[in-house]
């Protein structure tokens, strides 16, 4: 799919309403909100790594000035790097809600849906960016962390800066319980394994899936049995009905089911 075909799917008075809406051309003469969005997407389209000089580069190709409603002689890195620190990031919010809703009802399944949570870092060095995490006391970089929710397409997305969410434990928790979604069925992998986070998630009705890590403490409530439990890669040896315990030998107040030593085997 050509960047001129995806950009079509997005009225250019939509654009333009929401420029006027989160006031992000005040006082701007060249890189108005509808650029620099058109920029952003052409740049990510195109190169696996983007940067302020590919961006740069790319404002002044014929190409891009096919595809953009407005370009100036004389843009440069450097005002491009202003421009993305000033610019209002709710209007790139607002783009992305009104593409949602409106292939949401084509792309998602009706009824009970599977999202999917999963999280990133991207690295910056210190010199950009004075919020961030750390991984180490050694090094410049500083790091941020993307935790996104995805049926067929992107859901929700959250940014974390703060030392704590280097755990997933925390980033991932605090995405899913700020989207509540009652709904559906969450699955993430083995970045949570709080068993206080899993009796959060049952207090809030949220249904999830997801792996433990060995060695796994529980206390079994109900042995269901298992008809099936073959299939092309899978062994299902029990099905459980449990009560977690954490470190200190608490055990979760509500039931959780357990599917214990699922195998995975070869395909070959």
């Amino acid at each position: 799919m050509e960047v001129k075909e995806i950009l079509g799917y997005i009225p250019n008075e939509l654009l333009k309403q929401l420029s006027i809406e989160y006031k992000v051309d005040y006082q701007v003469k060249k890189l108005d909100g509808q650029t620099m969005f058109q920029l952003l997407l052409y740049s990510m389209l195109n190169v696996k790594e983007n940067s302020l000089r590919v961006m740069e580069e790319f404002y002044h190709s014929l190409a891009f000035k096919s595809v953009s409603t407005n370009t100036h002689k004389g843009v440069k890195y450097n005002s491009i790097r202003d421009r993305l620190v000033n610019i209002n990031p709710s209007y790139f919010e607002a783009i992305f809600q009104y593409c949602l809703d409106k292939f949401k009802a084509k792309h998602l399944s009706q009824g009970t849906k599977i999202v999917s949570y999963d999280s990133t870092l991207l690295s910056i060095s210190s010199k950009l960016l004075n919020d961030g995490m750390k991984l180490n006391k050694k090094g410049d970089k500083r790091y941020l962390k993307f935790s996104m929710s995805f049926s067929n397409v992107p859901l929700s997305s959250k940014i974390f800066t703060e030392q704590r969410f280097l755990s997933e434990d925390n980033a991932l928790r605090e995405a899913i319980l700020s989207d509540k979604l009652t709904d559906s069925i969450v699955v993430f992998d083995r970045g949570i394994q709080s068993r206080n986070t899993f009796e959060e998630f049952n207090k809030e009705k949220i249904s999830f899936v997801t792996r433990l890590n060995y060695p796994i403490r529980y206390e079994t409530i109900q042995e269901f049995a298992v008809k099936n439990n073959k299939s092309q890669r899978l062994i299902i040896d029990e099905d459980l009905e449990v009560k977690l315990l954490n470190r200190k030998c608490i055990k979760t107040d509500r039931f959780l089911r357990l599917i214990k030593k699922v195998e995975i085997k070869s395909i070959f």
